[in-house]
């Protein structure tokens, strides 16, 4: 938003936003426009911070994330025959090459 924002004002245009009551044009719009960015920057870093806890938590633990596998155990086998031989990376890489649409 800070970047769009300040596009905006390198070509003489103003940002005003309806319901935070703020206008760029004005000194306490762009002061109140900064202080916003900021508090949002606060936020996220300290989401991240939080997330990153959790997960160094979880790891302690022992705890694994992801999904659960929806196959485990006997019922488990290769979704090809190919799969159940050794298969060399370069023949592999030929056969499912990584520019493929997914």
């Amino acid at each position: 938003m800070l970047t769009i924002v300040n596009t905006l004002q390198e070509q003489q245009v103003s940002f005003r936003s309806l319901t935070e009551g703020m206008d760029t044009m004005t000194p306490s719009g762009e002061f109140l426009f900064q202080v916003f960015g900021a508090l949002a920057q606060y936020e996220r870093a300290l989401t991240c911070e939080r997330v990153m806890a959790g997960l160094a938590a979880a790891k302690r633990r022992g705890r694994r994330g992801g999904r659960p596998p929806a196959i485990m155990g006997e019922n488990w086998r290769p979704s090809s025959p190919r799969w159940t031989v050794a298969c060399p990376r370069q023949r592999c890489a030929a056969t499912f090459p990584s520019n493929a649409p997914r």
